[in-house]
């Protein structure tokens, strides 16, 4: 991308929308937007390089503005729909920085009142430079279907070109974020009620690293000031955004779908040698005259090997990881959670997860088990430890290697994780990743058959504990 595509990308609608701002006049802020990215472009052209590019951009659009607003008044530069049109129908992505001021909002605006079979073509084709024939087969129409929908949505772009909306990506392009969360349910109810609905959570992809007026915020998703309003208060009460200065911020990490794609690349470089070192461990702590042996070794495998990993000899050194933060945060009503977001991705977030009641708890996980009721479970066949046991049992002449590993796995995650989130944010808010290294270890068990899973979880103790 040259210099002059990355300008139109990154400025060209902050500018419109401080022009909009400023004006109160959608036409006359477009007009003040062309005006403003062709003296800063004419610049480019003649090798003027800014040392800091961003005030440069922005005292350009502020003497503009000064000098719309001692005219009081400016012509309007009309756009032709069959242009756009044209513009649209050559199969350019929108955002390659290279329509102009005029044509991207107009186009923003009207994508966002599509109906949404043709916003779904549209935006595969032109946003995510997909063929119409990839788009026909992931949505199962006849190409011919797809074409005819594409010339039919350009046929409602033209006929809209009057409507007085400008909206931004998300107003027709909403993504998904999932979450993670930490929470007491003895304290009140979970965070989980905040980010249910979409609103909220583009809400928090839009303002994440990125201090904005409830009005930019309003113009970004197409939603009406007097709902987002409301929609930012609840926020602000679940303490998800904070404001200052008018300008409201993201107060919750939101891992980007790159990071947590290098995340689970890094931990699959470790699962290998950590399953080897794990289940020689395991067996070692079965071999130890304290540990229950009211199971069998291959019932007690799944719980030996997650107890192996989880009581760990070595934690990790606080004064590295500067991102965590406690397990629950302790909000003014008095519930206790915290919230991690996570860009969509293809990764499955499965974690492994201990579930049950104050007595019994199981791994879920390795039999799909989400029903308590339907556990059969024998008493006598579960494994009793104590809690002062866990510690000293669970040490083995393979610990050490097993921390190392473990740690040398959290170094490279803990950078990727700082060059992912906002500085503003470090230290502040739990910190979870979309990898359960435990979960993984356990799968590669079972994949090379060192765990084998019981034919009936129903009736299986496996992977059953009891406290005291």
């Amino acid at each position: 991308m040259n210099r002059s595509e990355h300008i139109i990308r990154e400025y060209m609608q902050p500018v419109f929308y401080f022009a909009l701002r400023k004006t109160s006049s959608r036409t006359e802020a477009e007009d003040l937007t062309q005006t403003v990215m062709l003296e800063i472009l004419t610049a480019l052209d003649r090798g003027i390089t800014p040392d800091d590019e961003r005030a440069w951009v922005w005292k350009i659009a502020r003497n503009h503005y000064s000098k719309w607003a001692a005219r009081q008044s400016t012509a309007r530069q009309t756009i032709d729909a069959d242009e756009l049109r044209e513009t649209v129908s050559d199969g350019s992505a929108v955002e390659d920085g290279i329509l102009q001021a005029e044509e991207t909002a107009l186009l923003y605006r009207e994508l966002a009142h599509l109906r949404h079979d043709y916003r779904t073509i549209v935006c595969a084709y032109y946003f995510e430079n997909r063929t119409l024939s990839d788009i026909a087969e992931s949505l199962g129409l006849p190409l011919g279907t797809v074409k005819r929908k594409i010339s039919e949505c350009r046929n409602h772009l033209k006929e809209g070109m009057n409507m007085a909306r400008t909206y931004g990506k998300r107003s027709f392009a909403p993504e998904l974020v999932e979450f993670g969360q930490n929470w007491d349910p003895t304290t009140g109810p979970d965070g989980r009620r905040y980010v249910e609905h979409i609103l909220a959570q583009n809400i928090l992809l839009e303002a994440y690293d990125n201090p904005s007026t409830a009005e930019d915020l309003s113009l970004a998703l197409g939603i009406a000031m007097p709902y987002m309003e409301d929609e930012l208060k609840f926020l602000m009460e679940g303490e998800l955004l904070t404001c200052e200065n008018g300008k409201y911020l993201t107060n919750i990490v939101i891992l980007s779908k790159d990071v947590q794609e290098k995340i689970y690349s890094t931990a699959l470089e470790y699962v290998g040698r950590m399953a080897e070192l794990v289940a020689k461990a395991a067996g070692e702590v079965y071999a130890k005259p304290d540990c229950p042996k009211n199971q069998s070794f291959g019932d007690m495998k799944p719980t030996l090997v997650e107890r192996v990993m989880n009581v760990r000899v070595k934690p990790y050194p606080e004064t590295k990881d500067t991102l965590s933060g406690p397990h629950t945060i302790r909000h003014k009503d008095g519930s206790e959670w915290a919230l991690a977001g996570f860009e969509k991705t293809d990764i499955s977030r499965m974690w492994l997860e201990v579930w049950g009641d104050e007595n019994y708890h199981q791994v879920i996980m390795l039999g799909n088990r989400h029903d308590m009721d339907s556990l059969e479970l024998d008493p006598a066949k579960i494994p009793f430890f104590t809690a002062d046991s866990l510690e000293n049992l669970f040490v083995t002449s393979y610990s050490e290697a097993i921390d190392t590993l473990y740690d040398d796995y959290l170094d490279r995650r803990h950078a990727l994780l700082m060059a992912d989130i906002p500085s503003y944010l470090h230290g502040k808010t739990t910190i979870m990743t979309n990898v359960d290294f435990r979960k993984l270890v356990i799968d590669r068990l079972i994949e090379t058959g060192w765990i084998t899973l019981a034919e009936d979880m129903n009736k299986s103790e496996m992977g059953v504990w009891k406290y005291e």
